[in-house]
Protein backbone atom coordinates (compact mmCIF):
# COMPACT_ATOMS: atom_id res chain seq x y z
CA UNK A 1 0.00 0.00 0.00
CA UNK A 2 1.44 3.34 -1.07
CA UNK A 3 1.12 6.68 0.68
CA UNK A 4 -0.24 9.22 -1.81
CA UNK A 5 -0.86 12.94 -1.41
CA UNK A 6 -3.20 14.52 -3.92
CA UNK A 7 -2.75 18.28 -4.23
CA UNK A 8 -5.59 20.28 -5.72
CA UNK A 9 -4.92 23.90 -6.54
CA UNK A 10 -8.17 25.63 -5.69
CA UNK A 11 -7.56 28.33 -8.30
CA UNK A 12 -6.60 25.97 -11.12
CA UNK A 13 -9.14 23.20 -10.61
CA UNK A 14 -12.84 23.94 -10.82
CA UNK A 15 -14.00 20.31 -10.60
CA UNK A 16 -12.35 19.30 -7.31
CA UNK A 17 -15.00 16.81 -6.22
CA UNK A 18 -14.80 14.98 -9.55
CA UNK A 19 -11.01 14.66 -9.24
CA UNK A 20 -11.23 13.45 -5.65
CA UNK A 21 -13.87 10.84 -6.51
CA UNK A 22 -11.88 9.54 -9.46
CA UNK A 23 -8.68 9.25 -7.45
CA UNK A 24 -10.46 7.59 -4.52
CA UNK A 25 -11.98 4.97 -6.84
CA UNK A 26 -8.69 4.34 -8.61
CA UNK A 27 -6.49 4.19 -5.53
CA UNK A 28 -8.86 2.63 -2.98
CA UNK A 29 -6.20 0.20 -1.76
CA UNK A 30 -3.75 2.97 -1.00
CA UNK A 31 -3.49 5.61 1.68
CA UNK A 32 -4.74 8.71 -0.15
CA UNK A 33 -4.72 12.14 1.45
CA UNK A 34 -6.31 15.07 -0.36
CA UNK A 35 -4.72 18.46 0.23
CA UNK A 36 -6.02 21.86 -0.87
CA UNK A 37 -3.59 24.43 0.50
CA UNK A 38 -5.01 27.93 0.48
CA UNK A 39 -1.69 29.75 0.42
CA UNK A 40 1.92 29.30 -0.61
CA UNK A 41 2.89 28.93 3.06
CA UNK A 42 0.34 26.13 3.54
CA UNK A 43 1.66 24.40 0.42
CA UNK A 44 5.23 24.50 1.80
CA UNK A 45 4.05 23.11 5.15
CA UNK A 46 2.10 20.29 3.51
CA UNK A 47 5.04 19.27 1.31
CA UNK A 48 7.41 19.28 4.28
CA UNK A 49 4.91 17.07 6.11
CA UNK A 50 4.85 14.68 3.14
CA UNK A 51 8.64 14.43 3.19
CA UNK A 52 8.69 13.78 6.95
CA UNK A 53 5.95 11.13 6.60
CA UNK A 54 7.75 9.35 3.73
CA UNK A 55 4.97 9.79 1.19
CA UNK A 56 5.57 7.60 -1.86
CA UNK A 57 3.77 9.69 -4.48
CA UNK A 58 2.47 13.20 -4.91
CA UNK A 59 -0.22 13.80 -7.52
CA UNK A 60 -0.69 17.42 -8.48
CA UNK A 61 -3.78 18.84 -10.15
CA UNK A 62 -2.95 22.47 -10.51
CA UNK A 63 -1.05 25.18 -12.24
CA UNK A 64 2.58 25.69 -13.10
CA UNK A 65 3.28 27.52 -9.84
CA UNK A 66 2.05 24.62 -7.71
CA UNK A 67 4.03 22.10 -9.73
CA UNK A 68 7.18 24.24 -9.56
CA UNK A 69 6.89 24.66 -5.79
CA UNK A 70 6.38 20.93 -5.22
CA UNK A 71 9.30 20.01 -7.48
CA UNK A 72 11.68 22.37 -5.72
CA UNK A 73 10.74 20.92 -2.32
CA UNK A 74 10.89 17.20 -3.18
CA UNK A 75 14.13 17.10 -5.18
CA UNK A 76 16.31 14.39 -3.67
CA UNK A 77 13.56 13.07 -1.38
CA UNK A 78 12.68 10.02 -3.47
CA UNK A 79 9.04 11.08 -3.73
CA UNK A 80 7.60 10.50 -7.20
CA UNK A 81 5.50 13.22 -8.77
CA UNK A 82 2.59 12.83 -11.17
CA UNK A 83 1.32 16.01 -12.79
CA UNK A 84 -2.29 16.02 -13.94
CA UNK A 85 -2.81 18.96 -16.33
Amino acid sequence: MAKISLYLNSKASSAKLDWVNQFQRGFFRHELEVKTPGSREELHEEIESDIENSVDYIFCVGGDGTVNTILQKIVGSGIKLLIVP
